[in-house]
């Protein structure tokens, strides 16, 4: 199996475009300078769960919302 690496720029890079704040980001690119990808996975796996996690809370608050505008539209008899 090929031995694929991610040099130390578009490491950080990814990081920052993924959301991570600083100190997951200099955590992230310690454990890479260890070679320690597992650790690393776990720091990111969690990253994710609470961006999903983010998502899911927006998607109930966008429920509410369409949930309130249909009763006003109702209310009003339909229009708009």
């Amino acid at each position: 199996m090929a031995d694929v690496r991610i040099n130390e720029k578009n490491l950080m890079q990814n990081l920052t475009d993924a959301g991570c704040d600083k100190e997951l980001a200099e955590q992230c690119m310690k454990l890479s300078d260890e070679t320690s990808n597992e650790k690393m996975l776990i720091l990111l796996k969690h990253h994710r769960n609470t961006l999903l996690s983010d998502i899911h809370d927006k998607q109930d608050k966008l429920y509410c919302l369409d949930y309130l505008m249909y009763q006003l539209k109702k209310q009003n008899g339909g229009s708009k």
